[in-house]
């Protein structure tokens, strides 16, 4: 195995341990070579950041490609990075976030509802369970195909097919259990109608409202 000395630590290691530069090994091995550079920005910040951008700015695109195909082929180390990114700077994302919904709301209204239909069932899945378990009530397990046939039917109440929710037919408040024999899709509005009744509650109290709006005209 062929070696080499470094002439910045004075120790004998394996070239493979050192960066080459225009066919030939350097004089100093990839460890020094690191800390030298770690040296090197912790002495000039400023400097290096000005560059930095300049050098980003230039080359966006050639960048973008580059990150893109490092990500691919390290998504563990991607993730990673990406998480001490965010525990690092915190506050700074939150609040270049906020901005951003300030500026844009159309934009951001469409990505929270496209958000809801991805990941409502779940969510509202996750809520049922900790409310029946509260109540001891009785908790089952209700399947994702389940879930989603359930919220991709029509509303029993109205037919509308536009925020379907998932309603208990004895509601929770009322000791009803969560399990699939007492699920039924309603409509965001009926639910909220709805609310704590049983159904035949709720439909006494849909056609006292009809009688008493129908006497006032």
């Amino acid at each position: 195995m062929d070696t080499k000395t470094c002439n910045k630590c004075n120790t004998e290691k394996s070239v493979d341990l050192f960066y080459r530069d225009r066919g030939t090994y350097m004089s100093a091995c990839k460890e020094c070579k690191r800390l030298q550079g770690k040296q090197y920005y912790i002495d000039n910040k400023e400097t290096v950041k000005v560059k930095r951008a300049a050098y980003q700015k230039a080359h966006r695109a050639e960048q973008y490609v580059h990150t893109q195909a490092w990500r691919k082929n390290n998504p563990e180390k991607a993730r990673e990075a990406g998480r001490r990114q965010y525990a690092n700077n915190v506050e700074h994302r939150r609040a270049v976030k906020n901005a951003w919904r300030m500026e844009n709301p159309e934009a951001t209204k469409t990505y929270l509802e496209r958000y809801r239909v991805q990941h409502l069932p779940k969510m509202a899945e996750k809520a049922h369970k900790y409310r029946a378990r509260k109540r001891s009530n009785g908790v089952y397990q209700v399947s994702e195909k389940e879930l989603i046939k359930l919220y991709s039917s029509p509303c029993i109440a109205c037919g509308t097919t536009e925020r379907v929710t998932v309603d208990h037919i004895i509601p929770i408040a009322r000791g009803g259990r969560h399990s699939i024999g007492n699920l039924q899709p309603l409509c965001l509005s009926c639910n909220s109608s709805k609310n704590a009744k049983t159904m035949a509650e709720w439909k006494y109290f849909l056609n006292t409202e009809r009688t008493q709006n129908a006497a006032f005209c």
